[in-house]
């Protein structure tokens, strides 16, 4: 269990728990609204064999693009660009999706239990979208930003491209793989895409004590936080109020090494420029 596994093996086998981050995932995950058991592997099996799937002109389009895309590479190379289509992460929080489907445009709360992901790419850690916004509704659009800001923030995995291939064209839509495949080429491989690292983790939360405590008021605010694709993964700034802290909080980050250790945290890790005022 110590070794790089495939999600593939987690869906498959149910002994088998992976660990993205701090986010556990395996083939049955229970439903956050009935505490009823779900099987991932059944859900994505019915998903892939799904008459809209296999008609899907954006998938087959980009599996036959991406297919001979490789063939000049040797089979360590292919390697790089292994993927899974619909690949189901589950819905880490709920209170959270919702309040992120009405900041994106939708008016009405739905039950959703996991994602799917069109396209995987563990060994590069990205993350590919077969649409676009012009074959989309407002809802639609609204649940993609939705989906991709909690994959994004709890499994660390960004939706590096959101790409049509559905074109008539045949010429368009090569032109439309090249530029997808020129950013998966340029992409560096994550050390250890899917692997239990406990210790890892652990380690870090016992260093990082006295700063895990502002993350939740920092990543709460769901309109200074959260944002659309187009944003997401641009430096952007993110501000924290002091004022909003409970006492010993406040008291904490008057230290600059708390506030230098917060700021520094997110400037590398989320790309983020972390904004204290109040003091």
């Amino acid at each position: 269990m110590t070794d790089i596994l495939k999600f593939n093996d987690a869906i498959e086998d149910d002994r088998i728990v992976l660990k993205f981050g701090s986010t556990r995932i395996g083939r049955y995950i229970k439903d956050p609204y009935t505490s009823r058991t779900c099987d991932l592997k059944k859900d994505r099996s019915s998903s892939l064999s799904s008459p809209s799937h296999l008609s899907n002109p954006n998938v087959l389009n980009f599996e036959s693009l991406m297919a001979e895309a490789v063939l000049k590479y040797d089979e360590e190379e292919r390697r790089r660009f292994d993927y899974f289509l619909e690949v189901p992460f589950p819905n880490p929080d709920v209170a959270l999706f919702n309040n992120l489907y009405k900041k994106f445009g939708a008016t009405t709360p739905i039950k959703r239990r996991w994602f799917r992901a069109d396209i995987y790419f563990p060994n590069l850690g990205a993350i590919i979208e077969l649409d676009s916004e012009e074959y989309h509704t407002d809802l639609d659009i609204a649940l993609d930003n939705a989906k991709e800001n909690l994959i994004y923030e709890y499994f660390g995995i960004p939706t590096i491209i959101r790409a049509n291939l559905a074109s008539t064209e045949k010429k368009e839509n090569k032109r439309r793989f090249g530029a997808i495949f020129k950013v998966l080429r340029n992409r560096k491989l994550v050390e250890k895409p899917i692997i239990l690292y406990d210790t890892v983790i652990n380690s870090w939360n016992v260093a990082n004590e006295e700063i895990l405590r502002f993350f939740p008021y920092i990543e709460s605010s769901v309109s200074n936080y959260y944002t659309k694709h187009e944003d997401l993964y641009k430096p952007r700034e993110v501000y924290l109020n002091y004022n909003f802290l409970p006492e010993d909080l406040k008291i904490s980050i008057s230290r600059n090494s708390i506030k230098e250790a917060l700021i520094n945290v997110y400037k590398r890790i989320k790309n983020v420029n972390l904004v204290i005022t109040g003091l």
